[in-house]
């Protein structure tokens, strides 16, 4: 592959003054060395893996003086962007074994098309497993396999590409569909900007993915994680006639990463159906500074919490426990064909998704009062989560703001007696005064 310098597989460590590749366990992980045409090098160099996913802590450090990353201009980063774009891809194929297919599909396109295609993602059993996760991207120069290419150069392959949560998904028995939404333009020999037919936005190439490729397969338990724009594409794959139906019918979760849809909610026409799914299958984890899975209430129609990261592009890693918690709730691991068990750990078992969002349903009246439900369920819930926190002292503040209420349900039977007393001391002394203001007319 142009660009890349794969040194000979099975290297030992070697005793190095300098800290390269050679440096490192062949079994920590695979690296290699990067060669943008610029003139810069680099190494993707591991940093101390604990997990299997964690072999994706892979650190861009210039190779002459083992420093991270520095902008040398956009021309330079975007050159640097295309070649680790090409590394992910080629990680996708050897690591996960997948299959490529490019969007449009041929018998879509006409005979003497020439231009540009949506390159994607598929497990080669896509068709016939039983369980599916599709993975959606947001929106950018961000290409299939990346949440975010900035981390990709900045920190790690881990905090910026899909590799970890692929892992996580082959480790649950997940076939993988990755798309490319990004790819809706190309230069024609004119040097006119033409639209690739079919995908020409995010949301039409994911609702035609659906209608040509996802509709085919076989399985009945589908899983959606997308990030940012991610979500409103997935919105109008909700949304659209033409894939609602088996949507509604085969999707068990949808979790998203700091998703956008909000901006878009009210804007996009769902039915009522539709809207109910919605609110029922899909969570948000939106950046915040406040911890993991804080409870935020009722954004763009589904339960919303705390991503535990305060910046947008850093969410997808920061919540990714919280998001497969939530997904095996939803659909419980049953472990890859390779023999991996899929097993949780002890504390990844324990049921720490929020008390509201495993639980929380959107009650839609009609398509047009939904902003309207929205804020009153978002109000309910958040009383509602400071009472459970309060404890006793909640009790004993309700005790003391409402006596009358707090006695009748916690009162003695000698209690209750006296109550009884006194209200009908109370119709006595109303009678009288009524008959004295008769008398006195």
């Amino acid at each position: 592959m142009a660009g890349f310098d794969f040194p000979a597989k099975n290297l030992r460590p070697q005793k190095s003054s300098r800290r390269d590749c050679s440096a490192f366990k062949a079994h920590e992980t695979r690296f290699s060395v990067v060669l943008v045409r610029t003139g810069s090098f680099f190494l993707l160099r591991p940093v101390k893996p604990k997990k299997p996913e964690h072999e994706y802590y892979l650190q861009m450090l210039q190779k002459d003086t083992d420093k991270p990353f520095e902008f040398k201009g956009q021309k330079h980063y975007d050159a640097l962007g295309d070649v680790v774009t090409n590394y992910i891809y080629d990680l996708m194929v050897k690591d996960f074994d997948l299959d490529t297919f490019n969007l449009p599909l041929k018998e879509d396109l006409p005979e003497d098309y020439d231009g540009a295609l949506a390159k994607c993602f598929m497990s080669k059993d896509a068709y016939t497993a039983d369980k599916l996760m599709l993975i959606v991207q947001g929106s950018g120069s961000v290409r299939a396999g990346q949440w975010a290419r900035s981390l990709c150069i900045n920190q790690t392959l881990y905090h910026g590409t899909t590799l970890p949560y692929m892992h996580r998904a082959r480790e649950r028995g997940y076939a993988m569909i990755i798309n490319n939404p990004n790819v809706n333009y190309y230069v024609d020999d004119k040097g006119k900007m033409q639209k690739i037919p079919h995908s020409d936005s995010p949301e039409a190439q994911l609702v035609y993915l659906w209608r040509k490729v996802v509709s085919k397969c076989a399985a009945k338990d589908i899983v959606i994680v997308a990030h940012s724009y991610g979500g409103v594409a997935t919105m109008h794959l909700v949304a659209d006639p033409s894939t609602e139906v088996d949507v509604r019918d085969r999707v068990r979760a949808i979790a998203f990463t700091d998703s956008v849809h909000s901006r878009m909610w009210g804007f996009v026409k769902m039915s009522k159906k539709a809207k109910r799914f919605w609110g029922d299958i899909a969570r948000n984890w939106t950046k915040s500074d406040e911890p993991l899975d804080t409870d935020f209430g009722i954004h763009g129609g589904v339960p919303t919490y705390s991503a535990g990261h305060e910046k947008h592009e850093h969410t997808s890693y920061a919540c990714m426990k919280s998001v497969f918690r939530f997904l095996d709730e939803r659909l419980p691991p049953t472990g890859d064909k390779d023999g991996a068990s899929g097993e949780k750990s002890a504390e990844e078992s324990k049921p720490k998704t929020p008390q509201k969002g495993s639980k929380e349903k959107l009650n839609v009246a009609d398509e047009d009062a939904e902003d309207n439900d929205d804020e009153e369920e978002k109000s309910s819930q958040r009383k509602t989560s400071s009472r459970s926190r309060s404890g006793s002292s909640s009790a004993s503040s309700a005790s003391a703001s409402s006596p009358r209420k707090r006695k009748s349900s916690s009162s003695g039977p000698d209690e209750e007696k006296k109550e009884e007393a006194e209200e009908k001391q109370a119709d006595s002394m109303k009678e009288t005064r009524s008959k004295r203001h008769k008398k006195s007319e």
